[in-house]
């Protein structure tokens, strides 16, 4: 039953991740991806990327207190996903020594993680902040349990917590809507 739901899981996030870029060259610039700007890894690129088990991940986005967690979900084959990380990766580092923590969860094939995710990581500079995450391990109510307006059949998701405050975006988030949610926590 679980590999049955993780097929349509995996098979409603490429569909939706398709109908998510279309929506998302409406509002903002379309862009090449193999346009994007080369990043230099940055010394954490160096860390070992882990698998999270779902309940890790549970406790990662409802941790509570006086910092700022962000939290992306997103996957190598995925456009909206691939074009937004070097604004994440910008925004990292901009923000560095701050009370901000990124986490970037990939819902990439387990088949995937070495060749795939780990060079992508590494290209982005941000595999400190990279975890695994298996379809396959999730329970049947993880996104009931954990988000107000995600059931996980589309991506990129970024979820923001600080203290008791949540807030979710749906889709490829520019520079613009990323600096407005994260001033809307200060």
């Amino acid at each position: 039953m679980r590999k049955l739901i993780y097929i349509y899981f995996l098979g409603a996030a490429l569909y939706s991740c398709k109908k998510t870029s279309e929506n998302v060259a409406m509002h903002t610039p379309a862009q090449d991806t193999a346009a994007l700007p080369e990043l230099e890894p940055t010394p954490t690129a160096l860390a070992e990327i882990q698998e999270l088990p779902p309940q890790k991940i549970s406790e990662l986005i409802n941790t509570k207190n006086d910092t700022l967690y962000i939290t992306n979900f997103f996957a190598t084959w995925c456009g909206p996903c691939v074009r937004e990380m070097p604004l994440f990766a910008k925004k990292m580092e901009s923000l560095k020594g701050s009370q901000v923590k990124f986490t970037f969860v990939s819902l990439d094939a387990r088949e995937d993680w070495d060749s795939q995710v780990k060079p992508f990581a590494e290209k982005m500079g941000v595999n400190g902040n990279v975890v695994l995450l298996d379809g396959e391990k999730l329970p049947e109510d993880f996104f009931e349990k954990n988000f107000s307006g995600w059931d996980g059949t589309a991506i990129p998701f970024t979820h923001f917590r600080k203290g008791n405050e949540t807030k979710e975006f749906l889709g490829g988030i520019s520079e613009g809507e990323l600096n407005t949610f994260i001033q809307s926590f200060k």
